[in-house]
């Protein structure tokens, strides 16, 4: 059987317990610290996208109050009321730039069409199916929202508008498979508000809209309010984006080729959370390129049904990265630590190694004939103490036994 020596046992069996227990502290640790940033860093998204739906309730609330007050315009009552609406294109096509609307439109109080500011030329067309101009008649107040607009509608404002609109879709990783290939159709913030007389007659609709697609306002502006348009390692640490359907119209996402990620899609899992379901998802997810923590929630129209998406996301790396340096930080501090109680179990090894090498020194040469061999008494513990006594009375009994045994076989002789 193989022997080892008592120094080298006592350190192999410290070096054992102590690496597996630092190997199980040190997992233990990451995975607490790992989940505890990844947990505030989700709660962070998740309030980052309470801020977004805010800033975009604003848009809607700022196009709303556009169009209320200038349906309040006593121009527009004056001109319905006398029958003379040759002032009207003009000023309407004026208000609609000054506001960056990229529809304003008048109707009757049948819905017929008889001011299209943006263009003009084209009238008379019937929005009573129009679910903004329809609601405004029958309530006879203002409201906003969000609405599809088909291309037709849009071809009617002009075809630059429609041309703004149509996206080519783009091939996603993860994307819920579809067999279109474009969307022709657009996404728009919209209101509505009854033009009536002084006697409180109802006189027509003015209706009013800001196309998304295309459009980088909002979601630059979530971008640099909320997360202050900060980079890490050369990307955005936050990205916001407007889906319709499931299809970015508007967004800082960025392709692999640098540019907006407009007509790339979002991961089915998160399609059928909350465009089927209608739910909140608030969870890691690939985006694009990259890996985000991210916050997504519907969009619904007036008719509570869901026609889009806002999502916000913050890069994962950043937090990935400080979950490792401070595990690295932690095992260090443990390695050191460790390697100061190698040292200090080296010492410790050595002081009840060296007294028990002393005493089988001490015992061999009490077995070669040297009766009377001390070994040193002070080897700094109690129980070594009291061994390397009892070896040194036991050498001085033998040492004086023999003295005596000697002394008696001279007197014999």
């Amino acid at each position: 059987m193989r022997t080892i020596r008592l120094r080298t046992r006592i350190l192999r069996s410290f070096f054992v317990i102590i690496v597996v227990f630092v190997l199980l502290v040190a997992v233990f640790g990451y995975c607490v610290i790992d989940k505890a940033i990844m947990k505030r860093a989700q709660t962070k998204v998740r309030n980052d996208l309470n801020s977004a739906r805010e800033l975009y309730l604003r848009e809607i609330e700022g196009v709303k109050a556009t169009v209320r007050f200038t349906a309040l315009r006593f121009f527009i009552k004056d001109a319905m009321s006398d029958g003379d609406l040759k002032g009207i294109p003009g000023k309407l096509e004026e208000i609609r730039k000054e506001e960056s609307l990229d529809v304003l439109v008048l109707t009757d109080a049948s819905g017929k069409v008889i001011v299209r500011s943006r263009n003009p030329s084209v009238g008379g067309d019937s929005l009573i199916a129009d679910e903004f101009v329809t609601r405004t008649l029958s309530l006879k107040e203002a409201l906003a929202g969000t609405s599809i607009v088909p291309k037709e509608e849009l071809m009617k404002e002009g075809k630059d508008l429609a041309d703004r609109a149509h996206i080519r879709l783009i091939p996603t990783p993860k994307a819920k498979p579809r067999a279109e290939t474009e969307e022709a159709s657009g996404m728009m913030i919209r209101a509505a508000a009854p033009v009536v007389d002084d006697d409180g007659k109802l006189l027509g609709v003015l209706h009013g809209g800001r196309l998304l697609n295309r459009n980088y306002g909002i979601v630059d502006k979530i971008k640099e309010t909320v997360y202050e348009a900060g980079e890490y390692k050369g990307k955005d640490i936050g990205t916001a984006t407007i889906f319709q359907g499931d299809v970015r119209i508007s967004t800082n996402v960025q392709s692999e080729d640098g540019t907006r990620a407009i007509g790339t899609r979002v991961s089915e899992q998160v399609y059928e959370q909350v465009l089927d379901r209608q739910l909140r998802w608030v969870d890691r997810a690939f985006v694009v390129t990259d890996w985000f923590l991210t916050a997504y929630e519907p969009i619904n129209n007036i008719n509570g049904k869901t026609v889009g998406m806002l999502y916000v996301g913050t890069l994962e790396q950043p937090f990935v990265d400080l979950a490792r340096n401070i595990f690295l930080i932690f095992l260090g501090i443990a390695l050191i630590a460790t390697v100061l109680a190698g040292f200090l179990a080296a010492l410790l090894a050595g002081a009840i190694s060296r007294p028990v090498a002393g005493l089988v020194k001490g015992t061999r040469r009490l077995s070669g004939g040297e009766l009377g061999y001390e070994v040193p008494s002070e080897t700094g513990t109690i129980e070594l103490n009291a061994l390397a006594i009892s070896f040194n009375e036991m050498s001085a009994q033998l040492r004086d036994r023999q003295k005596s045994l000697e002394k008696a076989n001279g007197s014999c002789q």
